[in-house]
């Protein structure tokens, strides 16, 4: 693909699995991560970073006047995973602050990349969600919650940018090998009182698949969705899971 890509949130886990892969078929990335590098749009490299805190109004509002810049042909939204807790241990500091970094800033950039992709007639816009969406996991409320809200909004984008031949999807990743699911083993284990292996066993165990997916199949996935051969799926989940959602029957 001769295009211009940004992935938010792509210096690890599933972000980072999508920006490889990109730049793996020659498309030049850019990517958000929280740590103060500096962006450069005169990096001739294919993979470019871009100082971005999501938690950081002035970080979202800089990405903003980039993305105006840049026009990006692709995007990827990946939002850190919010904390977790249940209900009665979920704040409203934390409903207001995780609204923000999952919900209200990936809506900031997903119109600000729109406005010219409509002008273009081409764009591919992703948004990284979770099975949690169609399947709600114990312990993460904030997330099953702000991520489902996320896809309502992503159905209706689509709808509205169909006839400009831009297409708006989410992509659901079950339990994959990134440092998120392995902080929420941890988690698991102290309320549970089990080793990681049993843990990470016991994950695997709920997956009719019987294991846990390597970071490249979802990015495999993820790509198809921004590919050329995707253009007439739009408005739409992809669960990449290993059956999960369906289980059990």
């Amino acid at each position: 693909m001769n295009k211009k890509a940004l992935v938010t949130s792509g210096s690890k886990g599933l972000g980072k699995a999508v920006v490889d892969k990109l730049v793996e078929n020659g498309i030049k990335t850019f990517w958000t991560t929280s740590k103060n590098l500096k962006y450069d749009n005169n990096d001739n490299s294919l993979s470019i970073p871009i100082k971005c805190d999501i938690f950081n109004k002035d970080d979202v509002e800089n990405l903003l006047n980039i993305i105006k810049k840049e026009k990006f042909d692709l995007l990827v939204i990946n939002s850190p995973g919010p904390k977790a807790g249940n209900v009665f241990e979920i704040t409203e500091n934390d409903w207001k602050s995780h609204f923000d970094s999952v919900f209200l800033n990936p809506v900031k950039i997903m119109e600000e990349a729109a406005k010219f992709m409509m002008d273009k007639k081409f764009g591919r816009i992703l948004v990284i969600t979770s099975v949690s969406v169609k399947k709600p996991i114990d312990n993460l409320l904030l997330s099953n919650c702000l991520r489902a809200a996320l896809t309502s909004y992503v159905k209706a984008l689509a709808k509205k940018l169909a006839p400009f031949n831009v297409t708006v999807n989410t992509i659901a990743p079950g339990y994959t090998l990134t440092e998120r699911v392995d902080y929420l083993i941890k988690e698991k284990m102290k309320t549970m009182n089990k080793s990681y292996e049993e843990m990470y066993q016991e994950l695997a165990s709920q997956i009719p698949a019987n294991r846990i997916a390597d970071v490249k199949e979802f990015s495999s996935a993820a790509y198809f969705l921004l590919s050329d051969e995707a253009s007439y799926i739009t408005g739409t989940t992809l669960t990449v899971d290993g059956g999960f959602t369906d289980y059990p029957f």
